[in-house]
Order: structure tokens, then C-alpha cells, then sequence
């Protein structure tokens, strides 16, 4: 009887620590994809982040550049009513000397192309 519980008793050991060697690979395999996964998580959040960040950029860009052009149209009005009083127009006048014109359209047309450098 004795004989018969020795040859058992090796193959139930081998079994057992099998089993609890199988376990912890099992676990330990686990915990490693559960570290995968969350390293994936915070790469795809900083991703995210980057992307807003850059989107909240290329915005403020946009606004900036929507300013700018804006102030350059508001100094050509103001250098428009500056040669019609000059000329004696009155301050809403429709016309004035092309030379003045000129000038006035040249200005603008710098402060547009600066605009567009500075915020493209």
C-alpha cells in the first residue's frame, strides 16, 4: 500500500507544482498586459492632448492673423478720411487724388502681406 501512495505521490507533486507554476506565469502575464494596455492609454492621451493643443495653436493663429488683417483695413479707412479731410472732401468722401490713392492702397497692401508673414 505504501508503494502504491509513493508512485502517486510524484506525479501529484508534479502536477501541483505545475499547476501553481502555471498560475503564476499566468498572473504574471496578465499584470504585464494590464501594463500594456495602460502605457497604451497614456500614450493615446498625451496623443490627444498634442492634438489639441496643437488645434488650440493653429485657432489662436487664425484669431491673430483675423486681427491683424482687421487693423489694416481700419488704418486704411482712417488714411482714406485723412486725405478726403486733407483734400477738403469732408470726412466721407468717395474719392480722392489717385496719387493719394495709391498710397493709401500700397500701405494697406504691405500691412496685409505683413499679416499674412507674421501669422501663416
Amino acid at each position: 500500500m505504501l508503494d502504491k501512495i509513493n508512485k502517486l505521490t510524484l506525479p501529484a507533486t508534479i502536477i501541483i507544482a505545475s499547476l501553481i507554476l502555471g498560475g503564476f506565469f499566468y498572473a504574471s502575464q496578465l499584470s504585464k498586459q494590464k501594463s500594456i494596455e495602460a502605457q497604451q492609454q497614456i500614450e493615446l492621451q498625451a496623443k490627444k492632448e498634442a492634438d489639441q493643443a496643437k488645434t488650440d495653436a493653429e485657432m489662436l493663429k487664425q484669431a491673430d492673423l483675423s486681427a491683424c488683417l482687421e487693423r489694416a483695413d481700419n488704418n486704411y479707412q482712417a488714411n482714406w478720411e485723412s486725405y478726403c479731410i486733407s483734400e477738403g472732401r469732408g470726412a466721407n468722401c468717395q474719392s480722392i487724388k489717385r496719387y493719394n490713392a495709391d498710397a493709401v492702397e500700397a500701405i494697406e497692401k504691405e500691412e496685409k502681406a505683413n499679416c499674412y508673414k507674421q501669422y501663416k
